[in-house]
């Protein structure tokens, strides 16, 4: 059985949205919201958000107190998560998630340690030195996008 770890707790101070992002609508609902739908729908039950202060956790939700930086989060949320046989991270800034994803990435470890859902780069990217100055166009075949 799968456990997911949800970081919601952004403040959402880039966005200016003045409240934490993952609480900002998007098509009226919560960004969370969207994140916690994608994962029932892949058939992850256990789901753990780190949250900001003064936020409940979502029902059926176990929630933590998000720390500063993300990866305080994703350790917070961790160290409350129940056993599980994986575990999938998730920002809940990055609400256009399906379900397919985290079944992909779930049926990717059969074969790995680890995975992440990216996708391949169609921009085109240019290196350039602290000038500015151009100094390489990447090769975007062998470039993936993955949420930072």
């Amino acid at each position: 059985m799968a456990v997911a770890l949800v970081v919601a707790a952004g403040s959402g101070e880039r966005l200016g949205a003045g409240r934490p992002k993952a609480f900002v609508d998007l098509a009226g609902r919560p960004m969370l919201a969207w994140s916690l739908d994608a994962l029932h729908a892949a058939g992850i039950a256990q789901i753990v958000v780190a949250l900001p202060a003064g936020h409940d956790a979502p029902e059926g939700c176990i929630g933590v107190a998000g720390g500063t930086t993300r990866s305080e989060s994703v350790r917070a949320a961790l160290a409350a998560a129940p056993p599980g046989d994986d575990v999938v991270v998730h920002d809940a800034a990055r609400p256009l998630v399906t379900a397919e994803h985290f079944r992909a990435a779930l049926a990717a470890l059969a074969g790995a340690d680890c995975a992440i859902a990216a996708a391949p780069m169609t921009d085109t990217v240019k290196e350039a030195g602290e000038d500015r100055l151009v100094t390489a166009t990447l090769d975007r075949r062998r470039l993936w996008a993955a949420p930072g």
